[in-house]
């Protein structure tokens, strides 16, 4: 089971299951798209690369002027 926090933020937030590993949701909890190497929407999965899934929420977050969410 997913781990959602209740703080009432809405930032884009790194989130981890044990059955996905590391990916990145939006501010209403929707799984992120980014593009991918062919410039396709790619869902924003990344296994065990918790830096990255964590770097990608706060680009996002910089880039829409949100506050950064929980640690």
């Amino acid at each position: 089971m997913d781990d959602f926090g209740t703080s009432g933020r809405m930032t884009f937030e790194a989130r981890h299951s044990r059955m996905r590993g590391w990916y990145v949701v939006d501010p209403v909890g929707s799984l992120v798209h980014v593009p991918g190497d062919d410039g396709r929407p790619s869902a924003a999965f990344f296994g065990t690369d918790e830096t990255a899934a964590r770097t990608l929420a706060a680009h996002l977050n910089s880039q829409h002027d949100i506050a950064d969410g929980p640690a």
